[in-house]
């Protein structure tokens, strides 16, 4: 977490300070956009940390692609997912108000499904239903049918304290007075009997879930627990329908309407007054110094704010790298670089990882960061230059930024087609405390590398200086046009790997995989056309070597260094060394390599998976395999390394 806003890092911060890290503009100017943001500062910044994500109780974040902010998200314990759209903002003398519906979509299969109106499970086996969850912010009727509750995100305009609001109903209830039938194959079946439940679906206990974990990642972000909290219940109603199309809603002792406040910053003047109970209402109030409410005792905003002390745990003293893999992506204008970006960023979201994204642009305003939106990364755009020529200073405090506030898994960063990447080679040097330096990874376009001659220095650089040549839009080119480019490439960058593409699709677990057991067995370029298939099919191969005994380091650093083919792309792996206590991860492109602490067990064999073109299988296990070392007595083999 950025703590720069403090003057003095041994006071807690102000209400002030605190808000302005997560809305650094004026609070109360533009009220849409400062409930807003908040709002999603809190979401991302919680999902960006993958320990405290998982341990608050998210399980994955989506922003949807619409006019309206709009969110999808999983949590701990539910199968489906949950909507969050924002509905509007109201402000009045005292307070800014913004309003987000709830929504809750069940999975297809899951029991919950029955508790459903009878057309809401309807929508749930429509093949394309998931598809249409993703566009809920944009259909009416779907979010009608699947409405579970509302939540409110207040300001105080002279305190500053942060509310955060739930309303919901203990059941949304609806009976059909005169039944429902239905004819299947010339059969009438009654689908529900007569004043029988169409719907009696648990609205408060699902809004409740979502709200805990919102409150607990509020909580987080604001590196405080809550100063007040109440929980008010009131009579609730069902809804009684007919065929003839009459409705009425009528009390009903089955269930209440709840409205939940939990507030940050809030005065001691905020005690739970009873002037705006109603008759019959029951309110259970909680301020500091108090009994935590029985029913909310679990509540994961009560001990939240202290997961922050998590973070600062030194990982490095445990032999532990968690720094995030640094990929410098680089590629003329009309390369394709932001397509394979979206690709790459699409391919690490479906395995819950984050990946924080710098980007440039030469001029005032950059444009890519607004074409890739913000679904589920974070770009952080270094405008008014090149980020490898006038702003080259800039970019450790970028990418410092990044690693403090959002801890990713991937940094990517995006140079303008313009950039000559050899300007800072050597800044990347001075990387390595914040970022383990994965590639530089560049994107060629082939059609017109063959007639590009117009920046053809520039052209040339950024392929002298990658680890990694993406070879994009091939199915433009002919078999005998690929040879062509690919001959060309290894003539100027000898040592890159070379990966041919369409629409810059490649499996990123061939390059960039943080998990060495993703890499499947046998790799091929697919795609949907038939053009060059036979010329491209499987030529990206695989294969696994595993280890029965420990490997002596110094045998194995040798062979990585003088005896891999230049034909291996990676090597990743999960080994033991028998100068070493526990697993060891390598991670081997292009040449470069790096040997860390694997952080968890590993109770299996050890394994290197090598991937390249044209492997001899048998070559690389016997390469490999003279590594292992005998047992000593001690466990351990000193014994130098001899070349043959």
């Amino acid at each position: 977490m950025d703590r720069t806003h403090r003057t003095d890092p041994t006071k807690p911060a102000t209400p002030a300070q605190t808000l302005h890290t997560l809305y650094p503009g004026d609070l109360f100017e533009r009220p849409d956009d400062t409930l807003r943001a908040i709002l999603r500062t809190i979401v991302v910044r919680t999902n960006f940390i993958p320990a405290v994500r998982h341990r608050i109780g998210w399980r994955g974040l989506n922003h949807c692609t619409t006019t309206r902010d709009a969110w999808t998200a999983k949590i701990a314990d539910w199968q489906g997912v949950f909507g969050m759209l924002w509905e509007g903002s109201a402000s009045s003398s005292d307070r800014l108000t913004g309003l987000f519906q709830l929504n809750y979509f069940p999975a297809p299969d899951e029991e919950l499904v029955e508790d459903c109106s009878l057309r809401a499970a309807a929508w749930t086996q429509r093949e394309d239903y998931l598809t249409l969850v993703r566009r809920f912010a944009e259909l009416d009727e779907l979010r009608d049918l699947f409405y579970i509750g509302d939540l409110q995100l207040t300001l105080d305009r002279s305190s500053l304290a942060l509310g955060l609001n739930l309303r919901s109903d203990t059941w949304l209830a609806s009976r059909a007075e005169d039944g429902v039938r239905a004819e299947v194959n010339g059969e009438a079946i009654t689908l529900v009997a007569p004043g029988g439940w169409d719907q009696h679906l648990p609205a408060f206990k699902l809004a409740r879930s979502f709200y805990e974990v919102l409150g607990a990642s509020a909580a987080f972000c604001l590196e405080t627990s809550p100063s007040y909290f109440r929980h008010r219940r009131r009579a609730g109603q069902i809804v009684r329908y007919w065929s003839d199309g009459r409705q009425l809603q009528q009390p009903d002792d089955t269930t209440e309407k709840h409205e939940c406040r939990l507030a940050f910053f809030s005065p001691e003047s905020a005690s739970g007054s009873p002037a705006d109970l109603q008759p019959g209402d029951v309110a259970v109030t909680w301020q500091p110094d108090q009994p935590l409410p029985t029913e909310w005792q679990s509540a994961p905003w009560w001990q939240s704010h202290m997961i922050c002390d998590f973070k600062s745990l030194d990982k490095q003293l445990l032999g532990i790298d968690d720094r995030p893999a640094l990929i410098v992506l680089t590629g003329f204008l009309g390369s394709g670089k932001t397509t394979f970006l979206e690709n790459f960023v699409a391919y690490q979201v479906q395995r819950d990882r984050f990946v924080a994204v710098v980007q440039n642009e030469i001029g005032e305003t950059g444009l890519d960061g607004k074409l890739l939106g913000s679904d589920n990364l974070m770009v952080t755009e270094i405008d008014e230059g090149c980020v490898c020529c006038t702003l080259s200073g800039r970019l450790k405090p970028a990418l410092h930024q990044l690693c403090s506030n959002f801890r990713p898994d991937f940094i990517v960063l995006e140079t303008t087609g313009l950039a000559n990447p050899m300007n800072f080679m050597e800044e990347l040097i001075t990387l390595s405390d914040l970022v383990r330096i994965d590639s530089v990874t560049t994107v060629v376009d082939g059609p017109s590398y063959l007639e590009n001659r117009v920046a053809a220095d520039i052209i040339a650089d950024q392929i002298k200086s990658a680890d990694i040549l993406l070879l994009n839009k091939i199915d433009l080119l002919s078999s005998a046009q690929v040879t062509d480019v690919t001959a060309q490439l290894r003539r100027q960058n000898p040592h890159a790997a070379i990966i041919p593409a369409i629409r810059g699709e490649v499996n990123p677990a061939l390059l960039y995989s943080l998990d060495p057991r993703e890499v499947p067995p046998t790799v091929g370029i697919h795609h949907e056309t038939s053009a060059h298939h036979n010329h491209l099919h499987d030529q990206i191969r695989s294969c696994k070597i595993t280890f029965a005994a420990p490997l002596n380091r110094d045998r194995f650093v040798h062979a990585i260094e003088n005896r891999l083919p230049k034909s291996i792309l990676r090597v990743k792996g999960i080994v033991f060394f028998s100068d070493a206590t526990g697993p060891m991860v390598v991670q081997y492109v292009a040449g470069r390599y790096e040997i860390s602490s694997f952080p968890d067990r590993w109770d299996d064999p050890g394994f290197l998976i090598c991937i390249g073109q044209q492997i001899l299988e048998e070559r690389l296990d016997r390469l490999f395999q003279k590594c292992a070392s005998p047992y000593s007595p001690d466990g351990n083999d000193t014994r130098p390394y001899t070349s043959p």
